[in-house]
């Protein structure tokens, strides 16, 4: 266990205080006005998780094996990933503690934390909106892609970065609207691939990974693209929501705008959410999906070819379709 000297990190404009090394989240600056600040500590010993808790809500992968579990007691929230970790959330969102269950390893909790449990705490006692996407910029406004985990999220976003685009995140995106305009921020700036992506978009290229987590064979690589007084948020051009398909090569890319009540679902599949039973939570995040459905951004739904040989096709079609349209900075 390292020595707990505190370190401050950032993610979401939010200040995150850690007793381990966090890498790839950008230091905090001299200076730099933050949101706020959540304390993070690694902790060994048992989980003091109740054994009788009853497990208010379950995640589950293809509708069958738990991947997440959330519960409450009257000083904790808590959040369960099944034989990896117990993280402990205090009741003001505050502070964080996590009880590995079994030996993993730092990828692997630091990956928990940063793409699972800090979005969901910022979602809940913020208030704010964290959907499971990837954003893209260049030179203004940024496009964002939703999606199931493996509909290609991060690959489209890594083609994109071969054009010329910086990536705000591949994984986690922070949306408000303020007055007429959609704005999103990314929480930081690394990819994350599967073997088979790293292999063809990298085959060519020494790159730095590192395995992403014990459970997976993904690979996550840091983007050294950051800049100091870099803007933190950026004005959306187009959303997309990712629909691939396989086995059909021979089959059309299909682009169709979306409206209203469709996108309202879309988002909502696609939200990071801690308390699914807290109405008033629920209430105030289908206000802000509404107003963002009504935002003068076109949402579309993206059904392509997931091949490799497919990709510049459908991110010069996804180009093509946003030529045009002008954004208010």
């Amino acid at each position: 266990m390292d020595h707990p000297v505190l370190k401050m990190y950032r993610i979401f404009q939010f200040s995150l205080e850690s007793n381990i090394s966090l890498a790839w989240l950008p230091r905090i600056q001299e200076g730099e006005k933050s949101r706020g600040t959540i304390s993070f500590s690694l902790r060994e010993g048992s989980s003091p998780v109740p054994s009788h808790l009853k497990w208010r809500h379950h995640w589950r992968l293809d509708h069958e094996v738990i991947s997440l579990s959330y519960g409450r007691s009257t000083h904790f929230h808590y959040l369960r990933f099944p034989d990896l970790a117990d993280f402990c959330i205090s009741l003001d969102g505050k502070q964080i503690t996590c009880f590995p269950l079994v030996n993993v390893s730092r990828n692997t909790i630091i990956h928990l934390l940063l793409d699972q449990v800090i979005p969901r705490v910022i979602q809940y006692f913020h208030h704010e909106a964290i959907l499971h996407g990837s954003g893209i910029q260049k030179g203004g406004p940024g496009l964002c892609f939703f999606g199931e985990t493996g509909s290609g999220k991060s690959t489209i976003a890594t083609v994109f970065l071969e054009r010329g685009y910086s990536l705000l995140s591949d994984d986690c995106l922070l949306l408000r609207k303020k007055e007429n305009k959609l704005l999103m921020e990314g929480s930081y700036q690394s990819v994350r691939l599967w073997d088979d992506s790293v292999q063809h978009l990298f085959s060519q290229k020494n790159i730095d990974y590192q395995q992403m987590s014990d459970f997976s064979t993904k690979k996550r690589l840091l983007l050294k693209t950051e800049t100091k007084g870099q803007r933190k948020d950026f004005c959306i051009q187009a959303v997309f929501f990712l629909k691939p398909f396989s086995g059909e090569t021979d089959r059309e890319i299909s682009v169709k705008q979306l409206s209203g009540a469709k996108v309202v679902k879309k988002l909502i599949q696609y939200s990071f959410l801690l308390d699914v039973g807290d109405i008033g939570r629920a209430q105030t995040q289908m206000e802000q999906l509404v107003e963002f459905a009504r935002a003068p951004v076109p949402f579309y739904d993206l059904q392509y070819p997931f091949v490799y040989q497919s990709l510049d096709r459908v991110c010069s079609l996804i180009e093509e379709t946003t030529a045009n349209r002008k954004v208010v900075l």
